[in-house]
């Protein structure tokens, strides 16, 4: 991983095959006031990683504590739509990547709380179809990059899922691979 404005050092491709931004492709980072766009941090890792034939790993679509603040003022169909323009934003600006970090922290803990706040102060999880204990937001998330980077690795990110709760990140899986999300092709 390399953070935000950490240099790359020379050797990097010697021993690692893949670069993963630390947040600079966060949607916070990207879109911190609505529709205006930095993506600086983001490419220049990225070209980075194309011009040295380095795997990409865009990370993260969607993260609990990394969401534009912004984001809080909106009702559920606006929240739709601009994730739905992330998406796409994102899409259009990095089509090739090899793998993306759809969500990161969705998951839930024992007491019911998503692990990085997923949906503390905004309406993500209501505007991508909600969670009746199935992660259809999850779901929904993958669903929509999916379509966007068909050749893509798609990732989950809950990091802690083995710290605090053995089985969730499996079940979490399990979950959204029954609402029917499709392989890359």
């Amino acid at each position: 991983m390399i953070a935000d404005k950490q240099e790359i050092p020379e050797d990097f491709q010697t021993y690692w095959n893949q670069v993963s931004p630390e947040n600079a492709c966060t949607w916070t980072v990207i879109e911190k006031v609505r529709g205006e766009y930095d993506w600086s941090g983001c490419d220049r890792i990225y070209y980075w990683a194309q011009k040295n034939n380095v795997k990409f790993n865009f990370r993260s679509l969607l993260w609990g504590t990394h969401t534009p603040s912004w984001l809080n003022n909106l009702d559920i169909d606006e929240t739709k739509k601009a994730v739905e323009n992330w998406f796409d934003k994102a899409a259009m600006r990095y089509p090739a990547p090899h793998m993306i970090e759809v969500i990161n922290g969705g998951s839930r803990d024992s007491y019911g709380h998503y692990h990085s706040g997923f949906g503390s102060g905004n309406k993500i999880i209501e505007a991508l179809g909600g969670d009746n204990d199935d992660y259809k937001f999850i779901a929904t998330a993958f669903k929509m990059a999916r379509k966007r980077w068909p050749k893509a690795i798609l990732t989950l990110n809950d990091y802690d899922d083995y710290g605090w709760k053995n089985n969730q990140g499996a079940e979490v899986i399990k979950k959204i691979q029954e609402q029917g999300i499709e392989d890359r092709k």
